[in-house]
């Protein structure tokens, strides 16, 4: 039994005793190229655009197109997995890539669109504000009014309460992404505006060193994004109120291609790694510009 267990062990091992050692610390293989093929339809051609416009690489202007694209449609639609759950189609994004490469054009250009539409609610909130300000303050009133007349009848004041109805719906926050949010801000953003919201930085080191990766807060900032990835409503408290709402965030953040940016995102968020679409690009010298024949 000794000889056979020997034997199999010799076997195993026989073709390595001629390998010299290996650092434990050893270069990391190459990253597998973008899979350019998989973009199709209106995305590729979008990202195509992108980076015929910018000239940056393609992977980071698919990157800012795929992010983009979330936010329009996570709060329309939801993905169907084999085992059979529904789950948002929520996405985090990463771009890693040097200084110069065009995150920032890439991101404008594919993002444009959802900045257009806020400006376009921020024009119509302003009224509408007003409107329910007076609206709220009426109503205030007139149940001051009621309480007040009602002398202490407790079924007439509730019957005129009653009468008078529900507040006024206060409209929502024009706002449809923000770049560097704590948890407690975003999930206020979330009870106050709309249940579809994205998280955008084309500075990654502003969300790493932001105020919800702090030691006191990465931890509360990681299982949020984690909840709201899984598709779980978050519980709304407040002293007079509670209440559970299905939100959905999609996060797009480019990083300059620092070790230290990498790693400390690596770091301070350990579930995130394994919920992140990561595309990076080596340095380009293309140029900026396109020669033209002016003759």
């Amino acid at each position: 039994m000794e000889t056979t267990a020997k034997k199999i062990v010799d076997d195993v091992l026989q073709p390595h005793l001629s390998e010299s050692p290996r650092r434990l610390m050893r270069e990391l293989p190459a990253a597998d190229p973008f899979p350019n093929d998989a973009l199709t339809g209106i995305l590729a051609n979008a990202a195509a655009g992108i980076q015929d416009k910018t000239q940056a690489p393609f992977a980071i202007c698919a990157q800012s197109v795929m992010a983009a694209a979330t936010l329009v449609v996570q709060g329309h639609a939801n993905v169907r997995l084999p085992t059979g759950q529904l789950r948002p189609i929520s996405n985090f994004f990463a771009t890693v890539g040097v200084t110069g490469e065009r995150k920032t054009a890439a991101d404008a250009e594919a993002t444009w669109p959802i900045r257009k539409r806020e400006a376009a609610l921020r024009n119509e909130y302003g009224p509408q504000r007003r409107d329910y300000e007076n609206a709220k303050e009426a109503w205030d009133h007139a149940r001051r009014h009621v309480i007040g007349t009602g002398k202490g009848d407790r079924v007439a004041i509730k019957a005129a309460l009653d009468k008078i109805g529900p507040p006024p719906d206060e409209p929502l926050l024009p706002m449809l992404a923000c770049s560097e949010p704590t948890i407690e801000g975003l999930t206020k953003t979330f009870a106050k505006g709309w249940s579809s919201l994205g998280i955008f930085s084309d500075e990654g080191g502003m969300f790493i060193g932001g105020h919800g990766m702090t030691d006191e807060a990465r931890l509360r900032t990681a299982t949020t994004l984690s909840k709201l990835w899984d598709g779980s409503p978050i519980d709304l408290r407040s002293q007079w109120r509670w209440s559970s709402r299905a939100s959905r965030a999609a996060a797009g953040n480019a990083f300059d291609a620092a070790a230290k940016c990498c790693g400390a995102f690596s770091r301070r968020w350990h579930a995130g790694r394994t919920r992140l679409a990561i595309a990076g690009t080596r340095h380009s010298t293309r140029k900026r510009y396109r020669e033209t024949n002016v003759a």
